[in-house]
């Protein structure tokens, strides 16, 4: 595993769903009225990962923080009159078993959590998880 990588900025904009259809579009205000709503919806995100060069308990460690926020100006309707506004905070730890391999397989633990807050609550989320897989070293 590398020591450090960090990807800090991703900016998305228009999201793919929020591209207008051409074939629908019959009129110039139809198509300006798309068009703004398509420059209205962004997403954007940053993510850092580090990696310590010593294993822990005999694993290699990889650790992750992430923060994305996103506007999109086309969910709008029978939540109420505003656009949805998500941020998201994340973190994550991967754990990979080298020494203790078999055939060139180890075992991989990664534990998550990340955090979605909105300003249409049913899609507020909260979220946890713990991932074993086996995985290639070689």
């Amino acid at each position: 595993m590398s020591a450090h990588a960090i990807s800090i900025l991703t900016l998305t904009t228009p999201s793919s769903s929020a591209r207008p259809n051409t074939k629908q579009l019959r009129s110039p205000q139809a198509i300006t009225k798309a068009l703004a709503i398509a420059a209205q919806t962004f997403s954007l995100s940053a993510n850092i990962t580090c990696a310590p060069a010593k294993p822990i308990f005999g694993a290699a460690v990889k650790f992750g923080v992430s923060f994305g926020r996103r506007d999109d100006a086309q969910v709008v309707g029978i939540f109420g009159p505003d656009s949805r506004k998500d941020t998201q905070a994340g973190i994550r730890a991967l754990f990979l078993s080298e020494k203790i391999n078999i055939s060139g397989f180890a075992l991989l633990v990664t534990l998550s959590a990340s955090s979605t807050g909105s300003n249409i609550n049913p899609y507020d989320i909260r979220q946890t998880g713990v991932l074993l897989a086996i995985t290639s070293i070689f």
